[in-house]
């Protein structure tokens, strides 16, 4: 879990288009902007921009804070992996309404099945005549960040 050599590449090169008055830094906002660009979620605090004291960001700050987002995406994809597979109680690559309602009642969250069904239509990327009524892998992501953004929001 890691970044290559070509995506550092690719950064230097962001970087570079970024840095507007190519003094070499960015500055906080033009780090997000870059983590928006390339889908990534950031908190939306300093805790998660390591720079110097200046509150400026270099190119090998900027590596590393990419870096470091890298992985954290990818430790929570495999997380989501992991819970998927849970969810799906009939292993057939989607979750259902009753089954995402035992999930979401397990984290807490009280949720009527008719929530259920409407969320999962919202994130259907399938056409809603589909045979398998549910959320696939990628729609099941979708809904969790959304759900974990809101949270974020709402404190």
């Amino acid at each position: 879990m890691s970044v290559t050599n070509d995506q550092l590449e690719e950064l230097t090169k962001l970087f570079n288009i970024f840095d507007k008055d190519k003094d070499g830094y960015l500055s906080y906002e033009e780090y997000t902007e870059i983590m928006k660009l390339l889908s990534i979620d950031i908190k939306t605090s300093y805790d998660s921009y390591i720079c110097d004291t200046n509150y400026k960001m270099d190119l090998k700050e900027f590596h590393y804070n990419y870096s470091q987002q890298v992985v954290q995406e990818q430790i929570l994809l495999e997380e989501l992996k992991e819970a998927f597979k849970i969810i799906d109680q009939n292993n057939d690559s989607y979750i259902n309404a009753e089954d995402f309602r035992y999930f979401m009642n397990t984290l807490g969250d009280e949720i009527t099945i008719e929530e259920c069904e409407e969320l999962i239509e919202d994130a259907s990327l399938t056409p809603i005549n589909q045979t398998k009524p549910g959320m696939n892998f990628d729609e099941f992501v979708n809904v969790i960040k959304g759900i974990s953004r809101k949270r974020i929001e709402d404190n």
